[in-house]
């Protein structure tokens, strides 16, 4: 780089940007130094603003079932580094612009092992929850963290934790599918049954920036401009306390779950109006914010994989990203009629997703308020499971798997590896509300992570309750206007009307 640097300090600042991501924009495949995502970019700015903050942290703990064998575990580490390059990148600036250094697959993923065998349980949770929250330095490495802790009852807890601008949570499990049959390759002398990886992440990067520099990103743009022009107004969702000058990232999460007869008719309506489930609960979700809010106007942002092209499926990788979903209650609606909005709206967004979140809010260029997200308060989502191989387990009440909490935990059997969820504590929150949901052996079931400096745990434990009672009334009768869909119990009716006969 030493010719570049010579050069540098003849250009002017923009000339000097311009020219390095253009020389490395068309660096030959093998260099070391590359130009980030504008996921990864979006990353590395909030990382620099806020160095220590464990929001962006992707960590999940697995109680092992099988004991390892460390010289095994360590050459399949060694294994998974080779095969993506991805683990072993650090994030350097030139020039004020990030760039991502690859490293060679040496000694740069590896497990460190600690004796927890005199810790009680509260002691251990603590001590999983400071190493899930502890920061990570993007400029030396690593940006993947592998630890072991030995338990006094014999067993072993494997605790994983990347920062996201490295992995996703798809990009965690296929790590994990992976170290499986590595591992049990390297258990039983045999070469491991993987295909090779043929593309690389940074074969995204290019085609991103190509996608997004041509007609297509025109489109997109004027695309976006349209569904998000006008006036964006704050939720104006009522908070417990005053909203902070600056966002702390702070949170906790409530669990929630459908039983299985509300879960079976809400995919009975979903199934009558040709939607998703996905669909019908986030009309239920903009019903709940409707009706504490009385805005008609609402935006969501749900998360997406973003793995639509078939050679980056087994990519590791930050992919994932936010669609803004926009919907109009106005009227307001029947919860038949918003099911069928929210469905053309959702199909129409998801056609148009390939424009990332972070350009979009550069293009709308929103009035910055570091209280709040950018155009979005609140988020929404469901998951779906990754192609790893589970299998069926009752599991400990309100394991964390990425974000994902249930009572019904899964085991993950890779070979001769077996791993199931073990509790996380990760008390962080990217949004105002955060509703994340799943199925789950035909319920429905997840947790509404909230904001704490926002709102009282008794607050979000309402909201819940809110939202069940609310979809079971708009499941019985979609034809009622939401303004009309009951959203108490009937306790708490009786406990309404007592206080009005006062």
């Amino acid at each position: 780089m030493t010719g570049i640097a010579d050069l540098l300090e003849r250009l002017a600042p923009e000339e000097k940007r311009a020219l390095v991501r253009d020389l490395l924009l068309r660096r030959a495949k093998g260099d070391e130094l590359f130009p980030l995502s504008h996921g990864q970019q979006a990353m590395w700015f909030m990382h620099h603003v806020d160095p220590g903050n464990p929001a962006y942290n992707v960590p999940s703990a697995w109680r092992v079932l099988t004991r390892l064998d460390r010289a095994a575990f360590d050459g399949a580490l060694a294994d998974l580094a080779a095969r993506h390059p991805m683990l072993r990148t650090t994030y350097v600036a030139l020039e004020g612009i990030p760039f991502q250094r690859v490293h060679p697959p040496a000694g740069q993923v590896r497990l460190e092992s600690y004796d927890a065998r005199d810790l009680d349980e509260d002691a251990f949770a603590a001590l999983l929850t400071r190493e899930a929250m502890r920061p990570f330095d993007l400029a030396e490495g690593p940006v993947l963290r592998w630890h072991l802790y030995e338990r006094g009852d014999g067993g072993q807890v494997l605790l994983l934790n990347g920062h996201h601008i490295a992995l996703d949570a798809w990009s965690a499990f296929q790590c994990l599918d992976e170290l499986g049959v590595l591992y049990t390759a390297r258990l039983r002398g045999e070469p491991p049954d993987l295909p090779e990886v043929g593309a690389r992440y940074t074969d995204y990067v290019r085609r991103q920036a190509a996608l997004l520099g041509g007609p297509e990103g025109a489109r997109l743009a004027a695309y976006w401009r349209s569904r998000l022009a006008g006036p964006l107004p704050d939720l104006g969702l009522r908070t417990d306390r005053p909203r902070p000058r600056v966002r702390r990232r702070r949170g906790d999460r409530c669990p929630m779950s459908f039983d299985a007869e509300l879960s079976a008719a809400l995919r009975r309506l979903a199934d009558a109006e040709a939607a998703t489930l996905f669909v019908v609960l986030l009309a239920g979700f903009y019903t709940l914010l409707y009706r504490h809010t009385g805005q008609a106007d609402l935006r969501v942002a749900t998360p997406t994989a973003h793995r639509e092209q078939a050679a980056f499926s087994q990519v590791v990788g930050y992919f994932a990203d936010s669609v803004v979903l926009r919907a109009d209650l106005a009227g307001p609606p029947s919860f038949r009629v918003l099911v069928r909005r929210v469905r053309d709206g959702v199909l129409d967004a998801l056609d148009h997703q390939d424009l990332p979140f972070a350009v979009l809010v550069d293009l709308l260029n929103p009035e910055r308020d570091p209280s709040r997200p950018p155009l979005c308060e609140v988020s929404f989502g469901m998951q779906k499971s990754h192609r790893v191989r589970f299998r069926q387990a009752r599991g400990p009440e309100g394991v964390s798997l990425f974000g994902l909490r249930s009572a019904d935990a899964l085991v993950l059997d890779l070979g001769d590896l077996v791993l199931a969820p073990h509790p996380l504590s990760h008390p962080t929150s990217r949004y105002d509300l955060d509703l994340q949901l799943h199925e789950t052996d035909g319920t429905i079931a997840g947790a509404l992570t909230y904001d704490t400096d926002l709102f009282d745990r008794a607050t979000v434990e309402r909201l819940v309750s809110n939202l069940r009672v609310l979809l079971a009334a708009a499941a019985a009768d979609p034809d009622a206007p939401l303004s009309r869909l009951p959203m108490l119990t009937e306790e708490e009716q009786r406990l309404m009307l007592g206080w009005g006969a006062g």
